[in-house]
């Protein structure tokens, strides 16, 4: 007979589920014990072990890094937060690319990127897709007032998009990671007019804004304070004209 529960040393018989999942569970419970870099998670097992069934939370326990060394991990998941959003998920690499996964518990959202180069910033843009969802979901769709003022727009300093919410107009930056990360507000009063109501010191705080109509009742131009924006084909033709090829 073994020592082992008694039972005879040929016996192939299958430990019961319940079993199984309380010596997973006694194994979880030691490893979190000995280790030095662990924040304590609440998580949820099935009888399939770990990660089984519909229950993937044992995989996203969260297991700090120690300090000053990246992002932590869970059982086999990167996990995050990007503007307040939690996320979970993982990277990938091989000579010549590089990319990553980001689910979002809850939210029935999952971001992919996937760049063509070892150094590429899948990380940075995922965080930064992250953040753009995110700004989207805080906030209210346009209003009627507010709805003209959208698209990309240009000055001789470059792009700004223009993103209605509600009564207001955020001036994105297209150019940064995340574009919506410290952006201008204006507040529409009423029909093409408007007010900068959230500027920086470098900004236009407190001044008009406008849009100006073609013939065809098209908006051609965009007014923010002293500053004038039009289309792409616009601006290069106009600087083209100026300072030649």
């Amino acid at each position: 007979m073994s020592e082992m529960d008694g039972r005879d040393g040929n016996d192939s018989t299958e430990p019961a589920p319940e079993q199984e999942a309380q010596t997973r569970r006694e194994f979880v419970r030691r490893m979190l014990l000995t280790s030095s870099y662990v924040v304590p998670a609440v998580v949820s097992f099935t009888t399939e072990g770990v990660y089984g069934g519909q229950s993937p939370s044992g995989m996203m326990m969260f297991m700090m890094s120690p300090p000053g060394m990246g992002m932590p991990l869970g059982m086999g998941m990167m996990m995050g937060s990007a503007g307040g959003w939690d996320w979970a998920g993982h990277g990938g690499g091989f000579q010549s690319c590089l990319s990553r996964t980001s689910m979002l518990p809850g939210r029935e959202l999952c971001v992919s990127i996937l760049t063509n180069a070892t150094d590429g910033m899948a990380n940075a843009w995922s965080d930064g897709v992250i953040k753009i969802l995110k700004t989207f979901a805080d906030n209210s769709m346009p209003s009627a007032r507010a709805r003209p003022w959208t698209r990309r727009w240009w000055s001789l300093w470059g792009a700004a998009d223009l993103v209605p919410f509600g009564n207001k107009v955020m001036i994105a930056e297209p150019g940064l990671l995340n574009p919506f990360s410290g952006a201008e507000e204006i507040t529409v009063s009423a029909g093409d007019q408007g007010v900068i109501s959230l500027g920086g010191g470098y900004g236009s705080h407190g001044e008009a804004a406008h849009l100006i109509r073609g013939r065809d009742g098209k908006v051609r131009e965009v007014w923010l304070g002293g500053a004038r924006l039009v289309p792409e084909a616009r601006a290069k033709a106009e600087m083209k004209k100026r300072y030649g090829n």
